[in-house]
């Protein structure tokens, strides 16, 4: 069988599951003709064939059917964009399906692989909080084992788009900069969970606690100042630390700096304020945590150099950044060798 043979006998089967193959097949076109053609059907009854296999929450939706409509099998980002409709249309059926979840019957599940924290941070203030609560908890944990802490710059520059002045994704650099602070807070263990460091020239710790829109609103409030002490994040790490007789394998691996990178004072120090730092994390039995610059608004202002070890780059709205930075070995970890380990990747192999 050739591979023609083979990828028209796969597109046979797909096609005979429906959903999501016919939803995105080819209405017309090359493509279209050589497939319908193959099949052996009429331009009618080809279009006919894949709008009948094609059953997606919208179909439902635009066809009024939402009692026919399984919420555990909704797509993680349309539950999050048609939770109000759902409640207004579907408002019997909706809300037991939340109440199945809130109890943990294990009937019924809410996706969250594929929406980013933001989808459901924003989901709070528009759509369904309770829902939202829920997709939080099934969020996929990108971040295992490691202590992660977040440094979440909540200025007013941070009101800006994310990913640049221009940038249409309808998102701001502080609706990332809170979400993904959450989620590091959030999927944290040990003494450091449910902590974030504040965005200021004296860090501070604060503590989050409640539902998801009580913690994002915490956060939200933190105190900020025009510029961020790098060395006082490190120093306040450490206050809390011998304060509270934090074991080393408690103390946090990475300071994750959240921000739009307007400002200067966290990049204002030299080879021998960085030595001290060191030496005082080790006179305290700790190693110094690696240092990731998380750049929300494609700014310019770039804060070390690409061979600085101990700190890293990074950009982007998804978690699973984490990963890349988290697989990086400690002599590796600079800029540079972050990105080196994220592009040299399999996926990425000609």
């Amino acid at each position: 069988m050739t591979f023609k043979q083979q990828l028209r006998e796969k597109l046979i089967k797909d096609l005979g599951r429906g959903s999501l193959c016919a939803k995105w097949q080819k209405r017309k076109g090359p493509i279209a003709l050589e497939l319908r053609e193959s099949f052996g059907w009429s331009p009618k009854y080809y279009r006919k064939r894949l709008v009948e296999l094609t059953k997606v929450v919208e179909t439902q939706m635009c066809a009024k059917q939402w009692d026919e409509i399984n919420f555990s099998h909704v797509p993680s980002l349309a539950m999050s964009r048609y939770s109000k409709a759902f409640g207004k249309n579907a408002a019997d059926a909706f809300t037991e399906f939340k109440t199945k979840l809130k109890s943990g019957d294990k009937s019924v599940k809410v996706n969250a692989g594929a929406v980013y924290p933001y989808d459901i941070t924003k989901n709070v203030k528009y759509g369904d909080s309770d829902l939202a609560d829920e997709q939080w908890k099934a969020l996929p944990n990108f971040i295992g084992d490691a202590m992660v802490l977040p440094l979440v710059d909540v200025s007013g520059s941070m009101t800006t788009p994310a990913g640049g002045y221009n940038s249409k994704s309808g998102v701001s650099c502080l609706d990332v900069a809170v979400s993904l602070g959450l989620y590091c807070s959030d999927k944290n263990t040990g003494p450091f969970k449910d902590l974030f460091l504040t965005f200021s020239t004296k860090p501070k710790f604060v503590h989050l606690t409640g539902t998801l829109s009580q913690k994002i609103k915490q956060m939200n409030k933190s105190n900020w100042e025009m510029s961020t002490n790098l060395h006082g994040a490190f120093e306040e790490i450490l206050r809390v630390a011998k304060t509270n007789d934090v074991a080393a394998k408690d103390m946090p691996q990475v300071l994750l700096i959240m921000s739009d990178m307007q400002f200067n004072q966290c990049t204002r120090f030299d080879d021998s304020a960085m030595q001290m730092i060191r030496r005082k994390y080790k006179d305290a039995g700790y190693e110094t945590p690696q240092v990731v610059f998380w750049n929300l608004n494609a700014a310019d202002n770039v804060p070390v150099k690409f061979d600085e070890k101990g700190v890293a780059l990074v950009s982007g709205f998804s978690p699973s950044i984490m990963k890349s930075v988290l697989a990086a070995d400690m002599d590796g970890f600079t800029p540079e060798g972050i990105m080196k380990k994220a592009v040299m990747s399999d996926r990425y192999a000609l």
